[in-house]
């Protein structure tokens, strides 16, 4: 029997830190590390608040956003975005149950990003949120792999790992098919696998 490593983090701040630059490390992408921190920041909140009491600006704020002072569209867009990118990335599998699919939380997510970081005041902001909007697919795949090392992805659920990769197009998520027997054929393939 292998021995376990057990090591004491802390704080939840330092935990997902080193979680994201795990996750980021193993994913075939580049990422920023800004936007990381930032990612792992966002982790760190979501744990302490409840996901329940946001998600209600989720949609209605997003609407009226363009009603808004500057002030309160970069607060609702950065908000939007947020939610987004923790929603499609962290709790992908309760996505497949609802109304709205994964490509509704990406586009939103991506456009909310874009538009704060059009919005911001702030160089460091601007280039998180662009970097954010931009390389969003990218993100999704390090917070996928946070949620599996956090036992929060069902590995098991098939289906429900095909529409998130169909989806993202994450590596990590093919592999994972992989070794459910589901495998690709290479573009421009005439040939059919059973």
């Amino acid at each position: 029997m292998a021995k376990r490593k057990i090591e004491v983090i802390a704080s939840s701040s330092q935990y997902f830190e080193e979680l994201t630059l795990e996750a980021a490390q193993k994913c075939s992408a580049s990422t920023d590390s800004q936007a990381l921190s930032y990612i792992a920041s966002l982790l760190n909140k979501v744990v302490k608040s409840s996901l329940n009491d946001l998600q209600p600006l989720f949609v209605k704020q997003f609407v009226e956003v363009l009603s808004k002072p500057a002030g309160e569209q970069l607060r609702i867009c950065k908000t939007t975005g947020d939610l987004s990118l923790i929603i499609s990335g962290v709790f992908s599998d309760s996505i497949n149950k609802k109304l709205l699919d994964l490509e509704y939380y990406v586009s939103i997510g991506k456009t909310s990003y874009e538009n704060a970081s059009r919005l911001s005041h702030s160089e460091y902001s601007s280039h998180v949120f662009g970097e954010l909007s931009v390389g969003f697919n990218h993100y999704l795949e390090v917070l996928h792999r946070v949620s599996l090392a956090m036992g929060l992805l069902d590995t098991t659920n098939v289906l429900n790992i095909y529409e998130t990769w169909l989806q993202t197009q994450s590596p990590h998520l093919r592999k994972l098919l992989a070794t459910h027997g589901i495998t690709f054929q290479k573009k421009g393939s005439n040939k059919t696998k059973h």
